[in-house]
Parts: C-alpha cells; sequence; structure tokens
C-alpha cells in the first residue's frame, strides 16, 4: 500500500508468491480531489510483464461532499466502454444513504437493473435492506436483509429473505447471529 501526504491510499499492489519470487498480480490506482473523496481508481493487471486496463471507477459528489453517483468503465483494449452506473439517494433529514438504483449499459444507453432499498434508524444502523431486480418493465422483489443490533449498536443478527413472488421465506443460508454476552 502507498499513501499521499494527507495518509490517502493512493496504490494498491497486488502479488503472489511463485517459484521463490514475488509476482505481480494487479495494481489499483486512487485518485481525490481537494475535499479527499475519491474520485476515480483504475485496476489494472499485471499482463506479458506490463500493467494492462481493466476497469476505472468514477465517482461524482454533490457540493455536501456525499457520493451521488458512479460509473464503472471497462477496457476493450483500445477505449474505455460503460459498464455500469449507480445514483446514490438520501434521506433529506437525516442525509443517510436510503436508496441506490445501478444501472447496466446495454448497447448505446444505460438500462435498470438493480434497485436498493434501505431503511435506517436514527443513529444510521441499517434495520433493512431490500433488493428488487429490473424484469424490463417493473421492478420486482428479489431478496431482503433485516438486522437487528443489541444495546451497545453492535451488530448481532442479520437475516436473508428471498421472494418466492407471492411471499418472504427465509433463506437456508448460514444466518449471522453475534452474541456478545448480552
Amino acid at each position: 500500500h502507498e499513501y499521499n501526504q494527507d495518509n490517502k491510499l493512493i496504490l494498491t499492489t497486488f502479488q503472489t508468491y511463485l517459484t521463490n519470487n514475488w509476482e505481480n498480480e494487479a495494481r489499483r490506482t486512487y485518485v481525490y480531489d481537494q475535499a479527499g473523496n475519491e474520485i476515480t481508481s483504475l485496476l489494472e493487471l499485471w499482463q506479458n510483464n506490463q500493467w494492462t486496463n481493466t476497469s476505472m471507477v468514477y465517482n461524482y459528489y454533490s457540493p455536501e461532499n456525499r457520493r451521488d453517483s458512479l460509473l464503472l468503465q471497462k477496457w476493450d483494449g483500445n477505449n474505455w466502454q460503460n459498464y455500469w452506473r449507480t445514483s446514490f439517494y438520501y434521506d433529506s433529514l437525516t442525509t443517510f444513504l436510503n436508496l441506490l438504483i445501478a444501472q447496466l449499459w446495454t448497447g448505446n444507453q444505460f438500462q435498470d437493473y438493480l434497485k436498493l432499498r434501505i431503511i435506517n434508524d436514527e443513529l444510521g444502523n441499517q434495520l433493512q435492506q431490500l433488493q428488487e431486480i429490473w424484469n424490463g418493465s417493473a421492478w420486482v422483489d428479489y431478496t431482503k436483509y433485516i438486522y437487528t443490533y443489541n444495546a451497545g449498536n453492535f451488530l448481532t443478527n442479520r437475516l436473508l429473505q428471498y421472494w418466492n413472488g407471492s411471499d418472504w421465506e427465509n433463506s437456508d443460508q448460514t444466518i449471522f447471529t453475534y452474541d456478545a454476552g448480552n
């Protein structure tokens, strides 16, 4: 990891130990604006003994320094191509994130893909996260996470549910439960 004079991460290099030697695998380079917000993140892979562009994330911020959107582009060998865009929306009273909408680049335009609705408590703890998928004409329920906290605001339970078309069903995956003795 490398940091700038403001102690912001500017470079992360990933290496693998092969044949008694460390070999480059990938690196990510970060650029920040004057307010300290990350504005770009470039991912490169080590191929044929050189760094090769893979993907670039562009972050856009409001005047209040809240991330309003991000754009992910992939390198096609010659040019950057749009791939993914996410827009972030915040509660006007609490300023907590309460909605994001992700879109995929299809052909020559962005198409809705995923909507995430978030319900927070007054401290900003996520109580519920509802994921909806765009089916081409409407948003359809997909998954729901329900979070529980103890009196010390530590996450104690995360329940995952899937929408079966008419009702929510608990996931058969391991459900996160933490008990700190209270």
